[in-house]
Formats: structure tokens, sequence, C-alpha cells
């Protein structure tokens, strides 16, 4: 039995037993204790801040909001003990593990789409929870999300960083999962908890061994935005898109719709190859279907194609519908979506915009070749286009979307001056490229932009780069030498997972400033020769 409790008049607890299990940060001790024959985990304050108002605050806050929800994916609050010689919170024993630690033992766990669903359904169904409540949990990270040993269900623990109405000065984060505005001291809202959820979409991919499902992909980058008012604004968003599927009947009418679709269109194609309306407001020429017409500005755009299996899919740059001409100025989100067929894809000068998914998995295509019309490309156009061996990218680009060309074979990468920021994986899985250098233009690369480029020997970084998020080069394994041009370090988070086998070339003048800066310290630093 331990000896630092004993039942008396000031309320404290007698337990059969206690056991010690570690620290909980630097003011904490945990402990699993006993009491009636049931078990508790117990979190207690360090008798060298027992006197601490400011702590002991931060206790009742925890267990006040604690004890005020009850949901089958949070940890349940059972009692506080606040007296004048102790304080420390009863909670639920959960037998399990934290999921930085099941990830480990059950590698392929996540690999399955049931998991993965049941995981984050389970995840954003207890935020969604504290977020009726009026808490903001503010501290998502791996170690508070616990997985049961009986059926692998989540549980969130640790209320003793979220924000509240009543306590809003007591919110805190961790390092690495922290949201910008945690860093820049902005307000606190529900977005900075969707901001965690893509950072723990972002933990699980980077732990599996094949690619995170397209879905998931899409809801990160979402959830990773700078700027809150660009993420996702309730977890109700997420769970719906999340768990979009399409009903049975729908399905069936589809099919339906397409054979009908293909039959009339096939009956015109015999009596003009060339052009053929095939319903109202959707017109076919050389099997590329062509919609969303704009009488006042004379536009239109591709939305994808009819049934027939061509491998060249030649876009137009004029339509002519009801005997007027109208510019192709766009192409669709995901209108060529999984269509292994195209081999070979022309895209007129005059377009503008490439949607998002618009090419996704088109692993047949051997050729991107983006005409300098155009200024904006949707996150995920070309992913998982593993046959591209060559890339030609539009000069008028000003960003790289997230996960743009993820797994293509290029292995020349020419990224044109003017793109100011490369999103968040833009670059991941292409295996064949050697050697990067950036234009003089880029400004910030954001999560895992060259993740797994596993050939990748050297790169050049220019004097421009403002700031480097995590996992920039994780996996490039082949990469021995950086030449970076800032005289100024910039702001870099965690880039390899063996810095100490890169070579840092830096200007002469800066090779100390480089030797003191964070992350940058841990790579061999030489001065750049003359």
């Amino acid at each position: 039995m331990s000896g630092f409790i004993e039942e008396n008049s000031s309320g404290l607890l007698c337990f059969n037993w206690a056991k010690p299990i570690g620290s909980y940060g630097s003011t904490c001790e945990c402990y699993v204790v006993q009491i009636d024959g049931k078990r508790f985990f117990m979190k207690r304050l360090r008798q060298e801040h027992i006197n601490d108002q400011a702590y002991r605050a931060l206790f009742r806050k925890e267990y006040e909001k604690g004890i005020s929800m009850s949901h089958p994916n949070l940890v349940r609050y059972e009692k506080l003990i606040d007296s004048d010689n102790d304080c420390y919170i009863l909670m639920e024993n959960i037998a399990g593990e934290t999921l930085d630690n099941f990830i480990k033992s059950h590698p392929d766990y996540f690999s399955s789409r049931t998991n993965l669903d049941k995981f984050f359904n389970q995840l954003l169904s207890a935020l969604k929870c504290m977020h009726e409540h009026h808490v903001i949990y503010s501290d998502l990270k791996p170690q508070n999300i616990m997985i049961t040993q009986v059926n692998n269900d989540v549980k969130v623990i640790d209320l003793g960083f979220c924000y509240t109405d009543s306590y809003p000065d007591s919110a805190g984060t961790t390092s690495g999962f922290s949201a910008p505005e945690h860093l820049n001291r902005g307000k606190i809202n529900i977005s900075t908890d969707v901001y965690g959820i893509g950072k723990i979409i972002e933990y699980i991919g980077k732990n599996l061994t094949k690619s995170l499902p397209p879905i998931y992909t899409i809801i990160m980058a979402k959830c990773l935005k700078e700027q809150q008012a660009d993420r996702w604004q309730s977890i109700d968003e997420i769970l719906t898109l999340l768990n979009k599927r399409s009903k049975p009947w729908k399905k069936w009418l589809t099919y339906i719709m397409v054979v009908v679709t293909s039959l009339v269109g096939y009956v015109i194609w015999q009596k003009s190859s060339e052009t053929a309306l095939i319903s109202n407001d959707i017109v076919s020429v050389n099997y590329v279907n062509y919609s969303n017409f704009n009488k006042k500005d004379k536009t239109c755009e591709v939305i994808g194609k009819d049934s027939l299996k061509n491998h060249t899919i030649y876009i137009r740059g004029h339509i002519n519908y009801q005997g007027v001409d109208y510019n192709v100025t766009s192409i669709a989100n995901s209108a060529f979506k999984d269509y292994k067929y195209i081999k070979t894809v022309h895209i007129p000068h005059g377009l503008k915009s490439i949607g998002d998914g618009a090419f996704f998995g088109c692993d047949s295509l051997l050729i991107i070749n983006i005409p300098n019309s155009v200024t904006k490309i949707g996150d995920l156009a070309f992913y998982s286009c593993k046959g591209v061996t060559e890339l030609i990218l539009s000069q008028n680009l000003k960003e790289i979307p997230s996960a743009c060309f993820v797994a293509t074979k290029i292995s020349r990468l020419n990224i044109p001056e003017g793109v100011e920021v490369i999103r968040l994986d833009a670059f991941a899985h292409c295996s064949n490229i050697k050697e990067i250098k950036l234009p003089s233009t880029v400004k910030h690369l954001e999560r895992g932009v060259f993740y797994n480029c596993l050939s990748l020997q050297r790169i050049e970084l220019p004097a421009s780069l403002e700031r480097i998020d995590e996992y920039l080069f994780f996996g490039c394994e082949c990469l021995s030498d950086i030449y970076i041009y800032a005289i100024v370090p910039p702001r870099a988070l965690v880039m390899h997972r063996n810095p100490s086998q890169i070579t840092l070339h830096v200007p002469a003048e800066s090779v100390e400033a480089y030797r003191n800066a964070p992350f940058w310290q841990d790579m061999n630093i030489v001065a750049i020769e003359e």
C-alpha cells in the first residue's frame, strides 16, 4: 500500500494499493490505484508545486470540464481531491496503448480502410462532443489518444491543456503538433482542433507503408491550411465528407444513365465523328465532354470523357454550342479521375485552371505539359500518375498545390521562376528524381514536399527561402548535399531522419549562424566554395 495517502478528515481516499507509472510532464506524477477492487488512473500534482495556485487551477479546470462530458471515446473523470496537502484527479483506467505505441506494435492496422475509418469517426465524434460543451481540446497528438485493448476503440485523454471560456489563459499545445495560432498567439477556436486532426492524419500517413486513401489526403490538406478561415469550420463538415457513400440505387441509376448516354452518343457519332450534342448543355467533341457554358463570358469547361476507351485526349481551345463560340478555360474537378487508358493529353493554350484531382490516378499518362496560360492547378490534380516521366509546368504559376505530382516517375524537376510556395507532399514518392534546383522566388516549402524521394542526392535552396515545414526530406536516404544561399537561416522544423549524413553548404559569412540554428545545426555545415 502506498504511504502517501490515508483516509482522514480532509476527505482523502484510502487506496488498496498505488503503483507509480512515471511522470506526467514536469508538474505531475502518475499512478494506477485500486479502491475496493476497482482500478483508476491518478494524476497527482508534485509536492513541490502543491502551493502553486496556478497549477491547482489547471487541475480544477481539467476535472470540471472532464466530469461535464460523457462520451464513449473520451476518458471518464471520477473525482478531484483538492485539499491543503494534496491535489489529484482520479479517472478511468484505460487498458491499451497510446497511438504512437500502437502503430509500432500494429504496423499494418491502419492499412485497412475499415480500421482507418473507424479510428477517425471515433476521434472526430469525441472532438464534436467537446465542441458542443464549449471546449477546444487544443493539444491533439498521438500521446493523448489511446487505443483500447478490447475492440481497439479510441479514448482521448488529458484535458489539461484544453481551452474554455472560464479558463481562457490556460490553453496549451505540444511542439510539432501546434497550430499556427498557438505559435502566433492568435485566437483559439474550433479550427485549432481541425488543424490537430490534419496533424494526426499526417502522422498516420507517414507511418504507413502505402499511401493514404485520397479522401484523407484531401481532408488533411484543408485541415492544415495556415489561415484558420481556410480550414474546415466544423467537425461535421469532415464527418460528412469522410462518410459520404453512394447509395446502391444511385449507383445503378448512374450506370443506366452512362449506358444510355453512351448508346445515344455512339449513334450520333456515327453520323458525325466531329461533334455530338449528347444531352442538354453537354457537348462531346472527339470523346471529350464540355459543359457549364457561360453566355456572358463566352467560356466553358471540360467535365470529362465519354465511354470510349481512347488513349489520346485532345482538349479543344474553343467549342461551338448552339451557334456561339465558347473559350475552354478550365478542366473540372475529377474530370478524368482514374481513367486508366489515357497515355497522352493535349491541353490548349488559353486554358486557365485545372481542377482538384482532374487527372487523379491516370497511371498510363506519359507526359504532363501544362501551357503558360494556366495560372491555377488544384490539389491532387496529377496524383499517382505513375507512368509520367516528363513534366513541363506553366511559367505563370505562383504555387505548386498539395499532393499534385505524388508518385510520378519524373527524373528531372524544373520548377519555373515565380513559384513562391510548394504545398504539402507536392512531389512525395517521386522516386526517380536525383537533383533539384528551386527557383529564386520560392519562400515557403510545406510539409513533406519531397517526402520519400528515394533517389534524391542533391538540392539547391534559394536565398529567397523563408520557411521550411516538417518532414521535407524524410525518406530521402540518398540525399547527401544541400546547397542553401540564404544569408539568414530560414525558419525550419525537422527535415530529415538522419541529418548528420547531410553536408549543408552555406554562404561563408553564415556558417556560424547555421551552426547555431535549430535543425540546421544537426547537419555537417561547410562554406560554399567560390
